[in-house]
């Protein structure tokens, strides 16, 4: 198992690539 701390990273950069996502193409969502 990763560490709780190495989950919550990855969460936040995939939360980080989704709002740039829907920032740069709104029609996205």
């Amino acid at each position: 198992m990763p560490r709780p701390t190495c989950i919550v990273h990855s969460l936040n950069l995939a939360l980080k690539s989704v709002c740039n996502s829907s920032k740069e193409d709104p029609k996205a969502h």
